[in-house]
């Protein structure tokens, strides 16, 4: 997911026509180009903010053991955002910023988040791909609807990011699993209401 973030990362939020015409075929990673609002941030080999959310999402799952409160997630993500200035610059999309916004001035976020059509759930939704069982669709729905309403609360960004979140898991879906210290193990079953990694070792930034 992040190397296919950071390659993709030149052409952020240009149609396919424009990034041929630019780029041709990319094949390595480039620096956002200056004329880019969203890439020009971003040099060969970063990732975007769909990874770091993704990585902020996974952190606090692990850390609770289960979906943290709506609150807690918010202040992990506003965190993130504000060591980035993100509130100031080019970063989050719509969605998220007014509803970030909303938690850090402790505002009523929902007015926000029930309007949300945006892909803003479905990008940092992979890390319930890889927690949750793979065959529990009804426990993976529940996780992401959870996760996601922090800023998105629409049936059409929960449901998208659900079908993410489904089509990420069969691909976690391991007859064994590695631990911490690299030997195989057989999965076992979360205890109810908690969450576990499917693999110990987590991905980096390319950068």
């Amino acid at each position: 997911m992040v190397l296919g973030d950071a390659l993709g990362v030149p052409g952020e939020l240009w149609p396919r026509e424009k990034v041929r015409a630019r780029f041709g075929h990319i094949d390595t990673f480039l620096d956002g180009p200056e004329d880019n609002i969203v890439a020009c941030y971003f040099k060969a080999g970063h990732y975007t903010d769909d990874s770091a959310q993704a990585f902020v999402i996974l952190k606090a799952l692990l850390k609770a053991g289960t979906v943290p409160p709506v609150k807690v997630l918010a202040d992990d993500l506003i965190a993130w955002v504000e060591s980035m200035n993100g509130f100031e610059i080019n970063l989050l999309g719509p969605s998220s910023k007014a509803s970030l916004l909303a938690h850090s001035r402790g505002e009523d976020y929902t007015k926000y988040t029930k309007l949300s059509l945006t892909n803003g759930a479905g990008m940092r939704i992979a890390p319930v791909g890889c927690l949750v069982d793979w065959n529990d669709s009804e426990k993976l729905a529940e996780t992401v609807a959870r996760v996601s309403i922090v800023t998105h609360g629409t049936d059409v960004a929960i449901g998208g990011a659900a079908m993410v979140a489904q089509a990420d898991a069969p691909g976690r879906k391991p007859q064994r699993t590695r631990s911490a210290s690299g030997t195989l193990r057989a999965p076992r079953e979360s205890p109810p209401g908690q969450l576990r990694s499917r693999n110990a070792s987590a991905s980096h930034s390319p950068s």
